[in-house]
């Protein structure tokens, strides 16, 4: 889906494969990460990614609805579209997922990582955040009225914050997170042993 290289190595494409190089990246920072969906056998819902030692959960979610088809000869120039309010809806779904996971880790560090082949981190971050949403009053004008998005901001709460690898690696924070979800950015780092790109929208 995304051809991303880490020390001229290919990071796995297929989801479970990069979730297995994930964990043992992890591990080589510190020990105790495991997949989640083996070893949690007493939640109902369960992150793709754990550390209950360091009580850290991530949850990994592909948005495969974006592909970008590559031309054969160099040097075509490719123009790409994208429905945000489509994107939008699909983020919103997968943060939803992503909560109901998280209910149950209590009083964890939680990140969910998103993988997708859209180039545009900004668009991306846009729609994790909400469109901006005008109305017009009666004199015909347009009075911007906030940000909507499929669901409420309550959906958030339980989500530290947001990892995106696209053509690179990017970290959003999450304006309406618990506190006690949020790992920084420089914490991130340290234990993925990679460097973020900061996005702010």
């Amino acid at each position: 889906m995304i051809n991303l290289f880490l020390d001229n190595t290919e990071i796995p494409d297929n989801q479970e494969k990069f979730k297995q190089w994930l964990i043992e990246r992890l591990n080589k920072s510190h020990d105790g990460w495991v997949n989640g969906d083996e070893k949690d056998l007493t939640k109902r819902y369960k992150a793709d990614v754990v550390n209950h030692r360091l009580k850290i959960a991530i949850e990994i979610k592909d948005d495969i609805k974006h592909r970008i088809e590559l031309p054969k000869k160099t040097g075509v120039i490719v123009i790409e579209s994208v429905d945000l309010k489509k994107m939008n809806e699909r983020l919103n779904d997968m943060m939803r997922s992503a909560s109901r996971k998280f209910k149950w880790y209590p009083n964890y560090k939680t990140i969910l990582l998103l993988r997708t082949q859209y180039p545009l981190i900004d668009d991306i971050c846009y729609a994790l955040d909400g469109l901006y949403a005008f109305k017009s009053n009666k004199n015909g004008r347009l009075k911007y009225i906030g940000r909507i998005s499929k669901y409420s901001t309550h959906i958030r709460k339980r989500i530290g914050s947001f990892l995106v690898f696209s053509d690179d690696f990017y970290y959003f924070p999450n304006q309406w997170a618990n506190p006690n979800r949020v790992l920084t950015k420089e914490e991130i780092e340290r234990l993925f042993k990679l460097k973020f790109k900061n996005v702010f929208n």
